[in-house]
């Protein structure tokens, strides 16, 4: 029982490590699964289960707006007249897109492992030895998690819709008007680090909970 909390708590501490972790599947923990699961926790796997599809859709979809949108672009910095400035601009939009499929798929990684954590912590549960106040006690310390983790999943999936292109007026005070494109993106980015790192903790406090009575 104890090995099994000690594994539960090392895979935590590699998927708060770096935010950039791998999605290979975790190490399986040798514990015996109950057959008396909540059927809130369910409904919060379903959920979980429904968010991870409505993932990879908007990933599809805002893929193939950007496609139809790059016309879009085009258009917008033909104010520019300076050839040289315009293909800055249209660099500095792709590396926007880029860099927003980037940190969405590893957000999306995290949440994945953070999953599997709160899936071992119920396994672990379901040994002998624990009792039923102290299940209930983790129970719902997991339920929040699982509360807190489909939300930074629907903040990574309404990041993952987005299309960026950037909006030009006119040729006036064009670095100032990249650079409020830039700094709204970068804002969206921290609302979903932000979501991601409270999913981080909750998840903590579950294994938190279930060594406390280990």
């Amino acid at each position: 029982m104890v090995l099994g909390v000690v594994f539960v708590a090392g895979i935590l501490a590699s998927v708060t490590s770096n935010v950039s972790v791998s999605t290979n599947a975790s190490e399986s923990v040798n514990v015996r699964v109950t057959n008396k699961v909540r059927s809130s926790s369910e409904t919060k796997i379903q959920e979980r289960e429904s968010l991870r599809l409505e993932y990879k859709q908007e990933v599809d979809g805002a893929r193939e707006e950007y496609r139809v949108r790059l016309g879009e672009l085009k258009e917008n910095i033909s104010v520019v007249r300076d050839e040289g400035k315009r293909m800055a601009i249209e660099n500095i939009n792709t590396r926007v897109y880029n860099t927003n499929l980037r940190w969405v798929e590893r957000w999306n990684a995290v949440l994945e492992k953070l999953s599997g954590v709160l899936d071992m912590v119920e396994e672990e549960l379901g040994g002998s030895g624990y009792g039923d106040d102290d299940r209930e006690a983790v129970r719902e310390k997991v339920e929040s998690a699982r509360d807190v983790l489909n939300d930074a999943q629907l903040a990574i999936n309404e990041q993952a819709g987005k299309s960026y292109i950037v909006e030009l007026d006119s040729e006036l005070n064009l670095g100032e008007q990249v650079s409020g494109f830039v700094r709204s993106f970068k804002s969206d980015l921290k609302l979903v680090r932000d979501s991601v790192a409270e999913a981080r903790e909750a998840v903590a406090e579950a294994v938190k909970a279930l060594r406390s009575i280990s």
